[in-house]
């Protein structure tokens, strides 16, 4: 059933997982490409957003500080999105070169 192999892919990665983000962790499987691109797309957003409001809020030393503590954690989200999309390039070319066929999960989500 799916959702037992999707549940033992989530324990082999919570189990195995070393702080390492590389594609051939178990983790890269429960992520696809698009999900990727859709996090970094978001994440781009709320930086551009935040910029923008600190620009408008020059004033507000408060916020700005906030803001500036943000605007780090952001931009360290954009760029392990950003490793973890090269990475899954990486992988997939890799696969499509040596024909490798690995079963990958697509998009589980149910939109009504």
């Amino acid at each position: 059933m799916l959702s037992d192999t999707v549940e033992s892919i989530i324990s082999q990665a919570i189990d195995q997982f070393d702080d390492n983000y590389h594609a051939e962790n178990n983790y890269e499987k429960l992520l696809g490409l698009g999900e990727l691109v859709e996090k970094l797309s978001i994440t781009n957003f709320k930086l551009y957003t935040l910029k923008n409001e600190v620009i408008r809020r020059k004033g507000d030393e408060a916020f700005c500080a906030w803001a500036s503590e943000e605007d780090v954690k952001l931009c360290r989200a954009r760029g392990l999105l950003k490793n973890c999309i090269d990475d899954k390039l990486r992988a997939y070319i890799s696969r499509e070169v040596h024909n490798e066929t690995e079963q990958v999960i697509g998009e589980t989500k149910l939109y009504g």
